[in-house]
């Protein structure tokens, strides 16, 4: 399971550079290049680490208007 895990992972990162390639061509030349990582679908603890990333901005954003609008 982990050989093949590794070897989707390298098609993964592969396709993800074809994707990059062809994006950085056809941005626009006022918007910022993109990264090969923009590309590279994740894995679930990645997932799960980056919904929890999300979550705690979410919370401090949160907390942040609350304070604002007592204050």
């Amino acid at each position: 399971m982990r050989a093949w895990e590794k070897r989707e992972e390298r098609t993964d990162r592969r396709f993800a550079l074809i994707a990059c390639v062809l994006a950085n061509i056809h941005r626009g030349s006022d918007s910022e290049p993109y990264d090969v990582r923009d590309f590279v679908p994740m894995n679930a603890e990645q997932r799960a680490a980056h919904e929890a990333e999300k979550q705690r901005a979410a919370h401090k954003a949160l907390a942040a208007a609350l304070r604002a609008k007592s204050a």
